[in-house]
């Protein structure tokens, strides 16, 4: 592996499975923002991922979606093009679902993340993982 999660900004969890961070939100590949994720499982390379509130009626508490995951790259999240993302085994899978909720349920690690630290609104406390959100390895992509 030649990057590492540790982050000077984001608080990094570390759980039997693998770590997991926020990751910067920023311009990706089609120059909009994205909100990310970042996890690295064992003598493996880091993976990025994309979240995003989901809005509740009130339009202030909300829930977030897990829109999808598997980029080597930062640049590249949010990419259409699923030949983009890396497949992962369903331990993988299941190891990766473990690490956001986690990461979700931690007071310290969204400290300082938005919309976590909104005054009108509050985190209901679900993670959901769209359709598609990860590339299965046994997936085919022509």
């Amino acid at each position: 592996m030649s990057e590492d999660i540790v982050s000077d900004y984001f608080v990094t969890l570390s759980l039997d499975g693998g770590k997991i961070r926020f990751g910067e939100s920023g311009r990706a590949w089609d120059e909009r923002g994205h909100d990310m994720v970042v996890v690295q499982l064992p003598s493996q390379p880091l993976m990025f991922g994309e979240w995003r509130p989901r809005w509740a009626a009130n339009q202030n508490d909300f829930d977030v979606d897990i829109v999808t995951f598997g980029f080597p790259r930062a640049f590249i999240v949010g990419s259409p093009d699923p030949k983009n993302r890396r497949t992962v085994t369903t331990s993988e899978r299941l190891t990766i679902k473990e690490l956001v909720r986690a990461l979700f349920a931690n007071a310290e690690a969204k400290a300082g993340v938005s919309p976590f630290t909104s005054r009108k609104g509050k985190f209901l406390g679900h993670a959901h993982f769209l359709p598609g959100w990860v590339r299965k390895a046994d997936t085919r992509v022509c």
